[in-house]
């Protein structure tokens, strides 16, 4: 079922060029992923099922709250651009970071009556581009997280909080997680070094 964001986002033309997707993980799944030579769905807590997450266009990485900083490379970040064409049917596409819809970092902007479910796109790989076409203009703005003046009256609610929290710039802003295009996949990606 699509809603009224996926309808508004629908109407823009897609922006070219297709950005990579980013796909981010500890240094310590380096050596198994590039042995196995593919990347694989893992369990989503909020999904319930195993998944693969990419984030349109840029990397945004949060490391686990809980760990101390460390030196150890098994926790440094890798991040693996992907050719966006090589994902044929992605499962969802979201406009945010759907981890931290899930844990409350949005609601100050999004109301507690709006579900992620609102906020879903259709899964085609040309919705991440209209979305950087309607919220942004241009791919540079989307990767800078500067939003373009949009007059978001004709839209529906969904639009009108994702573009107030993507413009927000005060210190309790979201971090870049918040305008981040978030790709989910079912599938297993083989990785080829085209």
């Amino acid at each position: 079922m699509v809603g009224e964001f996926a309808r508004g986002v629908a109407d823009a033309v897609p922006c070219d060029p297709r950005l990579p997707l980013a796909h981010t993980f500890s240094g310590g799944h380096l050596r198994s992923i590039m042995t196995l030579g593919q990347l694989n769905p893992t369990n989503c807590v909020i999904f319930k099922e195993p998944l693969l997450y990419f984030f349109y266009g840029k990397p945004a990485y949060r490391p686990n709250g809980n760990q101390d900083p460390s030196s150890d490379h098994n926790y440094h970040p890798v991040c693996l651009l992907i050719d966006s064409r090589s994902l044929v049917n992605p499962t969802r596409i979201f406009p945010f970071d759907t981890g931290g819809f899930a844990t409350g970092i949005y609601s100050r902007f999004i109301p507690a009556t709006m579900k992620i479910d609102d906020f879903l796109l259709i899964p085609q790989m040309d919705m991440p581009a209209r979305v950087v076409q309607l919220f942004y203009g241009k791919n540079i703005n989307y990767y800078g997280g500067q939003p373009i003046k949009l007059n978001v009256a004709s839209f529906g609610l969904g639009i009108s909080k994702y573009y107030e929290m993507s413009r927000f710039k005060g210190k309790a802003k979201p971090d870049n997680r918040c305008s981040t295009i978030e790709v989910q996949s079912r599938t297993t990606l083989d990785l080829a070094p085209d």
